[in-house]
């Protein structure tokens, strides 16, 4: 195998957190293999962007739109895409189809069940031969990965692949192998190194808060007002606005708090913490379980997300 295309879709970051994770897999294992990893929604262009991912980030903000959002994804839970949703997809995204013919690989790996979508289909017709596999990025499935032909599917756990096969996959084409993170998880250093080297300090209760929209800010606030000293980290990611924001808010004094932006070593943040608080994603969830860091889990999306507190409660983990 001399090269492989990774397809993920920025809409949350989870599933380019898996393509990332699969990404330096394959670079550890098949180091000869060259790997590309694309944005299905950068392929599309400005206005597939608007339409398919930035239309969707500003409902699932709103109360009556996380309902709307959380209403489809039941209804679409029922069966596989349908002819109407796959005409309107297809006729935004001919770039894709563009994309994909121009270029010759081996392998392709989708963690976004939209590059599947076309993908199958272009096999179902026989005008494209490149076998292909499927890493489910949650740990319950929707029927919009419920696709044929794909070689193989890689899920969290049996729940996914029961759901899947009930849409009519075959059991055979399943492997059970969790949700994929970056390598720096296991091989973070102990404790004492990353709080030495993040400049923490470790002595009180250490919060981690990743951002989950302007309503991190409230969380922080409500922690501030903990009688219990704590040393408080959020992690803002590339939301500058929600940054600024949360410098202006006045500090107590028996609180440590430290303000990070984007970063590279979240592993670090997570191996030093006691608690993390942010959104139920299946990658953020993955990689606090890799961790050892308890979770509590605020504003879930509407569908996927809200359906993982689930997931662990069955197991006994809440």
């Amino acid at each position: 195998m001399d090269s492989v295309l990774i397809i993920h879709a920025s809409v949350g970051a989870g599933h380019k957190r898996a393509a990332q994770a699969i990404e330096e897999a394959m670079h550890i294992r098949y180091p000869a293999c060259k790997v590309k990893v694309v944005d299905i929604v950068d392929i599309g262009g400005p206005w597939f962007e608007t339409i398919y991912k930035n239309m969707y980030l500003k409902l699932v903000d709103q109360t009556w739109g996380a309902y709307l959002v959380g209403w489809l994804f039941d209804m679409g839970n029922q069966s596989p895409p349908g002819f109407l949703k796959r005409w309107l997809e297809e006729a935004l995204i001919l770039n894709f189809f563009d994309f994909i013919y121009s270029n010759d690989y081996d392998l392709v790996i989708h963690t976004h069940f939209l590059s599947l979508e076309f993908v199958t289909m272009l096999r179902r017709s026989k005008s494209y031969f490149t076998p292909h596999v499927t890493v489910v990025t949650d740990f319950d499935a929707h029927a919009y990965w419920a696709l044929q032909p794909c070689e193989r599917y890689f899920v969290a756990r049996t729940e996914a692949m029961l759901g899947l096969t009930y849409h009519g996959l075959p059991e055979s084409c399943f492997r059970i192998t969790g949700i994929p993170i970056v390598p720096a998880f296991p091989a973070c250093p102990d404790r004492a190194t990353c709080l030495r080297e993040l400049g923490l300090k470790g002595l009180k209760p250490m919060i981690l808060l990743i951002s989950f929209g302007p309503k991190v800010v409230s969380a922080f606030e409500y922690l501030l007002e903990s009688q219990q000293p704590l040393e408080i980290v959020v992690v803002t990611g590339r939301q500058a606005d929600i940054r600024a924001e949360l410098e202006e808010v006045e500090l107590p004094t028996q609180h440590d708090v430290k303000l990070e932006g984007f970063t590279k070593v979240i592993e670090k943040y997570m191996k030093c913490a006691d608690l993390l608080i942010t959104k139920p994603g299946g990658l953020t969830t993955s990689e606090c379980l890799a961790s050892g860091c308890g979770m509590v889990i605020v504003n879930p999306y509407p569908g996927q997300e809200v359906r993982t507190p689930t997931c662990f409660w069955k197991q006994g983990a809440l």
